[in-house]
Parts: structure tokens; C-alpha cells; sequence
């Protein structure tokens, strides 16, 4: 709602309108979100008195998966948007090197990794989680052709003085591209800040609103003052809560995706004026000296 007035009261030009619109749209998946994962204000639907108490039952129903109560199972969740992130940063770089006209690279420098990256994690939930997994042989040569595939094409630009050092050096680069599967590891380990967030923010509510519940048992007084500080203690957790929100997943969009794709480049910025503040004066000396 406040991004909605921002963008009707507020003149920031086009990229501004632009912020806008995207905190508008992400405002509306996080309430979205917040519906299936139980979180309205926490678990303040729990203490809605009388007829209210139906609200605590609404929620349980559309509630999907709990992060408070079930984070291994959110965690996993999260793990294979990173998974699915990361891939799809990968095939914009396929797409981009097969418009480019480099088509043998487009299969050596990503279709390898495209394939690699589902069927590895396929073989690394069966080894450490035991889970059932249909043509599990079929999948492991998969997995053996890639990582074979990606040591013998990986080096391919690297020449050397005579043919053996050139193999061998092509060979050595190779193996080391394999340890590029710690850095997507670590990109898509890098999604569970999600599960993080949720975490906090949702605890965060919980532990006000077991605060208001107290403060509202004393007598007299007890509950003008809960309901004086419900807006202002949950407010600060929104605004906190939306500052992380904000940040976080612009740092898996900036770090983790545009790495796979983006590249430098532009034109050079030429001003038509230099205005500095302080000029430099140097001596210049001619050849008599």
C-alpha cells in the first residue's frame, strides 16, 4: 500500500516508477506467501477471541508448510529455487553463446553443467538421504559423461610450448574446472538466507505477541497498554523484515544469477567538461632541459 501511494504521490522518474512497481508486485507475493506459510503476525490468530477464533482455523487450512515448525522441509524448499535460479542463469548464457554463433561452446561451457547440476543433486539426495530414485543408473552416466566431458574440453584454449606440455595442459585445466562445483554449491547454498529471514521475522512475531498476551493479563491498564505497543512493535518488525527482504534477494539476483550470464561492457563515458575541484599543475621540460 505504501509503494501503491509512493508511486501515485511521488515524482522519481522512470526508474523510480519502476522500484515501485516492483515493491508493489513483490508486496503482493510476500502477503501470498505469507497466507501458505502461516505467518499473520506471527501466530497472533491463536489469541482471537471469540467468533474471531475462526481466523485460527483459516489459517491452519491454507497454511501449506510451517518454517517455524517444519525447517528442514522450507529449507529444502528454498534449496531448489536456488538449484532452479542458478540453472536458469546458466541456460541465459547458453542462450546468449548460441546466438553468438559459438555453438560447440554453448554445449562444452554450459549444456555440461545444464545436465550436471539435476542429475548431481539427483545422486547426492539417493547417497545421503536414500531417496528413491527411477533409472538411478541411468543417471549416474549421465553424471560420469559430464564431469568427463567438462575435463577434456575445459582447457581447451590453453597451447603450450610443444604437444605433450599443450596436453597436459589442457588435461590440468580441465580437472581444476571441476572444482567449480564448490562455487554452485555454494550459490545455491547461498538461498537458505531465505529460510533465514523467515525464521526471524516469523520468531520475531511470536515472541511480541507472547509479550502482548502477558502485558494484556495485568490488570487495569494491561490491556490499553498491549494494545498501544501490537502497531508499534509489529511494525518494527515489518520494517525490519521488509529491509531484509529487500536486500537479501537482491544480492542472490546480483551475486548469484547475473554472474552466470552478465557481461561487461557499454561505452566509455566522455563528459564534455571536466569540473574538479582541485587541478594539478606539472612541470614539463623540453629537451634542452
Amino acid at each position: 500500500m505504501l509503494s501503491l501511494f509512493a508511486l501515485k504521490k511521488i515524482k522519481m522518474g522512470p526508474d523510480g516508477d519502476l522500484l515501485f512497481k516492483l515493491l508493489i508486485i513483490a508486496g503482493g507475493v510476500t502477503v501470498v506467501c505469507g497466507f501458505l506459510l502461516g505467518g499473520w503476525f506471527g501466530n497472533l490468530t491463536e489469541y482471537a477471541p471469540g467468533q474471531l477464533a475462526v481466523l485460527e482455523t483459516v489459517r491452519q487450512k491454507l497454511t501449506l508448510i510451517n518454517p517455524i515448525e517444519n525447517p528442514l522441509g522450507m529449507l529444502a524448499i528454498v534449496l531448489l529455487m536456488g538449484i532452479v535460479h542458478v540453472w536458469f542463469g546458466i541456460l541465459i548464457k547458453m542462450y546468449m553463446t548460441i546466438r553468438d554463433g559459438y555453438y560447440l561452446d554453448a554445449v562444452f561451457d554450459q549444456g555440461f553443467w545444464l545436465l550436471l547440476i539435476p542429475f548431481g543433486t539427483l545422486m547426492v539426495l539417493k547417497t545421503m538421504f536414500e531417496v528413491d530414485i527411477p533409472a538411478y543408473t541411468a543417471i549416474q552416466y549421465v553424471v560420469i559423461a559430464c564431469l568427463v566431458g567438462l575435463v577434456l574440453t575445459q582447457g581447451r584454449h590453453q597451447k603450450a610450448g610443444n604437444i605433450v606440455a599443450s596436453l597436459f595442459k589442457k588435461l590440468f585445466v580441465g580437472l581444476l574446472s571441476i572444482y567449480s562445483i564448490f562455487g554452485y554449491l555454494g550459490d545455491v547454498l547461498s538461498y537458505s538466507r531465505v529460510l533465514a529471514l523467515g525464521l526471524a521475522t516469523g520468531a520475531i512475531a511470536i515472541v511480541f505477541n507472547n509479550i502482548l498476551s502477558m502485558i494484556a493479563g495485568l490488570p487495569y491498564i494491561g490491556l490499553i497498554i498491549a494494545i498501544i505497543l501490537f502497531p508499534v512493535l509489529h511494525l518494527f518488525n515489518l520494517i525490519i523484515n521488509a529491509l531484509g527482504a529487500f536486500i537479501h534477494p537482491g544480492r542472490l539476483q546480483y551475486v548469484e544469477f547475473f554472474t552466470k550470464f552478465l557481461e561487461g561492457g557499454g561505452e566509455d563515458f566522455r563528459p564534455f567538461q571536466f569540473d574538479s575541484k582541485y587541478i594539478k599543475v606539472r612541470e614539463h621540460k623540453g629537451k634542452g632541459g
